[in-house]
């Protein structure tokens, strides 16, 4: 019953995105949500370390870092400008945005 509880009250912050009257967003709600089930050993703790893939946190880490280094740089901001810049309708301008790359 324990489960069923944190993970519908898991579900529901993360679906909304926040909770406001406790102030929390969706990381802290999945952080909380793991906490709290290791807490009420509906997940033994060695499992939940086994669960955890240090290459994706570490890729999601780098990645984080990148993008808050592009965003101080204003690269997204000149990007943007860059785009419009060369686009003369608007139509255009979600066919060259929502193409799909070719490699």
């Amino acid at each position: 019953m324990a489960a069923l509880l944190i993970f519908l009250g898991t579900y529901v912050v993360v679906a909304f995105g926040r909770v406001p009257f406790l102030r929390i967003d969706r990381t802290a709600a999945a952080i909380v949500g793991a906490i709290l089930m290791v807490a009420f050993e509906v997940v033994p703790l060695d499992l939940a370390y086994r669960a955890v893939d240090y290459r994706t946190i570490v890729l999601l880490f780098g990645m984080m870092i990148l993008i808050a280094s592009l965003r101080l740089a204003r690269f997204f901001t000149w990007l943007a400008a860059a785009a419009v810049a060369r686009v003369r309708r608007p139509a255009w301008l979600l066919v060259i945005v929502a193409r799909p790359c070719r490699t």
